[in-house]
This record gives structure tokens, C-alpha cells and sequence, in this order.
């Protein structure tokens, strides 16, 4: 089963010092193997991958080591018009194949994992706003190609609500946002937060209120890989969209959910894996363990 996990580099990566203290680190990565983590979702400016190759290498290695891939995570919530694409698409794969030519196969990355969380900037109007829709779409579309020029992986962090979603598209016909970036992108990320596999189930495999199919229906119809984002870290939101109160009674909780839920899906099998916000928290979980 593929998992990846968000590795955001927050006050807490930096006191427990991750990325500088070997011990910590290797004590880290014993954790993402615990929660059956293959994939790593790095967070650091594109800048830093050139500037601090050393740091970055030393722990894309270690996590090669465990047959762990690792990509850079990035986003801005400003992300959306063609002004930022200088910074927000190509400087940000550049970099990333300019750190890859440094440093040795086993400490390259494998692509990036974009968060670019723009329905969250009011200025967009995101869920009102036609025009934002489309940029979106439009964004994905560029970035996507880039990536491919450069022989990168990419994927796309998104809402579970996307898929209710439509867009007048240049032409002046109207087209389902996430048909449209299914249809482009090779990899989705949807934020299904709930707090039960079933929960989770139904925002991405039954079609939602206001929508017309699942969103699962256009990955397999688009030939996209669908990642189920759970959240396993306490949120402001409340109980019901993570698995936290779960896995502090129960370490693995989480685990045992997404194992629940690959059965569960096991006919989208072949378009499903699976992801955990976020690694700091499975981290911690870990260390309450021991």
C-alpha cells in the first residue's frame, strides 16, 4: 500500500531537530515506517534545495534507505494568476532539477507536492468566482506540463468538495472543475478529513450534495490517480475530521483505518492510495509509544 505523509517544517520539526540531529532523524523515520509511510512530502523554499543541498540530501538518503521517496512540498495561497508562475511553476521545478544534479540518485527527489490552498484567499472568491475556477484549472495545466518537460512527478493537494464544482472554460462551455484537472493531472491529493473510514469513504466515493458524480467517478474516468488525504493531527475544526482522539487511545488507530479503508475500496484499487497530515504528529504519537 502507498502512503505518503506532509512533512512540515514548523516550530516543532525545528525543536525536535529533525533535520540536523541524526539520531532524531533516523528516530523520525522509524516512526514513517510504523505508520506504513512510502512517500514524504518535504516542505522548504525551492531556494533552500540549492542552498542547504547538503541538509536536504542527507535526509532524502535516509528515507531512500527505507524505500521511502521524497518530494518537495510547496504553496502558497496567492498561487492562482499567471503573474506568479515565474516563482510558483517554473522556479520551483527548476530548483528542484538543479538540487537533483548536485547530489547522488539516492538523494534526489522524486517531484513535488503542490498545497496551494487558494479557495482559502479571499481576494479569489474561490467558490463564487468562475474566473478563479478556471485559473485554477489553468495552473494545474502549466505546472503539470513543466513537470513533464522536466521528467517530474507532481501532484495536487485539493478539497474533498471540489468535485461540485463547474467552470466556463474559454470556448464558453461549462465543465466540471475536477473533471477538468483529473483529466490533466496524473496525481490528486483530496483532504478527505473525517474521523472513520466510512466517514472518509463517502466524501470521495459517493457523489456529494450539489454535485453530479463522486470524485472518484473522474480520477477512474480520467485515468488519475485519487490520494485519500486523512488527518491525523488535533484540529481547530473539532473531533470529527481527525483521527487524533483516536490514535491517542489507540497508537496505529490510523493506520488500522486506511488498512480498513483499502479493503473497503478495493474494486478503485487501482486509482486509490492513501495519505497522513501530518508527519510531526505521527512523530509524536510514535515517541508516546516507546
Amino acid at each position: 500500500m502507498n502512503c505518503a505523509t506532509w512533512y512540515w517544517k514548523g516550530s516543532k520539526a525545528a525543536l525536535y531537530g529533525i533535520d540536523d540531529n541524526e539520531e532524531v532523524q533516523n528516530e523520525f523515520l522509524d516512526a514513517m515506517e510504523f505508520y506504513g509511510v512510502t512517500e514524504i512530502y518535504y516542505s522548504s523554499g525551492a531556494n533552500k534545495l540549492v542552498n542547504r543541498a547538503d541538509t536536504v540530501a542527507t535526509f532524502v538518503k535516509n528515507a531512500y534507505a527505507r524505500n521511502m521517496k521524497v518530494y518537495l512540498l510547496t504553496g502558497e495561497k496567492t498561487w492562482l494568476y499567471e503573474d506568479t508562475y515565474d516563482t510558483a511553476i517554473y522556479r520551483v521545478f527548476d530548483r528542484v532539477e538543479e538540487y537533483n544534479s548536485m547530489v547522488d540518485a539516492d538523494a534526489r527527489l522524486a517531484g513535488v507536492s503542490y498545497d496551494v490552498e487558494v479557495w482559502t484567499n479571499s481576494s479569489f472568491d474561490w467558490k463564487n468566482n468562475s474566473d478563479s475556477r478556471k485559473q485554477q484549472v489553468r495552473f494545474i495545466e502549466t505546472a503539470q506540463q513543466y513537470a513533464d518537460s522536466k521528467n517530474l512527478s507532481v501532484s495536487y493537494c485539493l478539497p474533498f468538495w471540489i468535485a461540485r464544482y463547474d467552470y466556463t472554460d474559454d470556448d464558453g462551455s461549462t465543465r466540471n472543475v475536477y473533471d477538468a484537472i483529473t483529466s490533466i493531472a496524473t496525481s490528486t491529493i483530496l483532504m478527505a478529513y473525517r474521523d472513520t473510514p466510512a466517514a472518509v469513504e463517502k466524501l470521495v466515493a459517493e457523489t456529494q450534495t450539489n454535485a453530479d458524480n463522486s470524485a472518484l467517478y473522474y480520477n477512474e474516468k480520467n485515468g488519475c490517480n485519487l490520494e485519500i488525504g486523512v488527518q491525523a493531527d488535533k484540529s481547530k475544526e473539532g473531533d470529527y475530521v481527525s483521527f487524533y482522539e483516536e490514535e491517542l487511545e489507540k497508537p496505529g488507530a490510523v493506520a488500522a483505518a486506511i488498512a480498513q479503508m483499502q479493503s473497503d475500496l478495493a474494486e478503485h484499487r487501482f486509482h486509490t492510495t492513501y495519505a497522513i497530515h501530518q508527519a510531526t504528529a505521527l512523530y509524536e504519537f510514535y515517541l508516546s509509544t516507546k
